[in-house]
């Protein structure tokens, strides 16, 4: 053989194996390499949640830790702030009468009912239930000053709900005067 035809032969052989390697790359390699993006793009998010996962798990040992560091009674005084360890009408009564001065309204009656005490849905040391005391208060004032009240009413610390409000004008004339007729029940912890 002539050495151009072997060198032609050789060019053309050269050829061939570089169709056949980009053919075998694109058909074999290139979806190959696509799928193990995917699955390492899902390893990567699986990791990210494993992470977040330790950490949720971790801050709620720490919150239980804490709270097994803290004693039974010092427990109670926080819960009582919201839920008195007694009835204690005087200070609830403060409490609404203060609200309604803040709120520019003036009490006009006041009337109370002890509810049944309901039991705790679990047992437990700190206590055997809940007392609810429902007052029924009269308030007169203003609109605005009765949105007011609720509003105090609302945020109180002290765990209240509103029942029943009733709005009704004071004055024969267009006064910006309203008597309200509120039922809340305030609620305690029953020993």
């Amino acid at each position: 053989m002539k050495s151009s035809t072997k060198r032609i032969f050789s060019i053309l052989i050269s050829a061939a194996l570089l169709i056949a390697v980009i053919v075998i790359f694109i058909k074999l390699i290139e979806p190959a390499y696509s799928q193990i993006q995917e699955l390492r793009s899902e390893i990567q998010a699986r990791n990210i949640f494993l992470t977040d996962q330790n950490k949720a798990v971790a801050q709620v040992q720490d919150i239980v830790g804490q709270l097994k560091e803290q004693n039974l009674s010092q427990f109670q005084e926080q819960i009582s702030l919201t839920l008195p360890l007694s009835e204690n009408i005087p200070e609830a009564l403060s409490q609404y009468q203060s609200i309604a001065q803040i709120s520019g309204l003036a009490i006009q009656s006041v009337g109370l009912n002890y509810l049944a005490i309901k039991p705790a849905a679990v047992n437990s040391d700190l206590f055997k239930g809940l007392g609810v005391i429902r007052f029924k208060l009269q308030l007169l004032g203003s609109y605005e000053g009765m949105g007011a009240f609720l509003a105090v009413v609302e945020n109180n610390v002290r765990l209240t709900d509103l029942v029943s409000f009733k709005i009704s004008h004071a004055s024969q004339n267009k006064q910006n005067l309203y008597l309200n007729d509120l039922v809340v029940d305030t609620y305690y912890q029953s020993n």
